[in-house]
């Protein structure tokens, strides 16, 4: 399936919005709280001004596919989340995305390191991370991998 990749803008709030309250992302989420409007506006827009966060929205056409971000850790590392619409789930998508999306991150910040934080029975964003090149780096509670390819 094609697909575009751009950087998010204000018009993408109230998709992604809807699509951070999807019932299982809130469960795959480690904050599982309902997700309220105004929190979500005034972090939306953080998020579009913060220069260290890359934030892509995937979509198929006029069609959210989902978003993927990586937030600034420290020491050009970043965490990456990513969220896929319910209709695009267990197409294969996930892998695809995180490899693209990763690329255009490191593109922007050579030699970034990304970071990935699994729930433990979240075996869907395991294996699609596993199949895009992570490495797991830790297991207790979650599951930590780690991306640094194209260095």
């Amino acid at each position: 399936m094609d697909y575009k990749i751009t950087l998010a803008q204000e018009s993408d709030m109230m998709e992604i919005f809807e699509l951070a309250n999807d019932p299982l992302v809130r469960q795959n989420s480690f904050n599982q709280n309902k997700i309220e409007i105004e929190g979500h506006k005034k972090w939306f827009s953080a998020a579009l001004k913060n220069e260290n966060c890359f934030f892509y929205i995937i979509r198929n056409g006029a069609d959210l596919i989902g978003s993927v971000r990586f937030d600034f850790e420290k020491e050009n590392q970043f965490i990456i989340g990513i969220q896929i619409a319910k209709k695009y789930r267990g197409k294969g998508l996930a892998s695809k995305i995180i490899s693209d999306t990763g690329a255009k991150l490191l593109d922007a910040r050579s030699g970034a390191k990304i970071i990935a934080h699994i729930k433990k029975n979240n075996d869907g964003s395991l294996k699609a991370f596993l199949k895009s090149g992570y490495k797991i780096i830790e297991e207790s509670q979650s599951y930590i991998l780690k991306y640094e390819n194209r260095q």
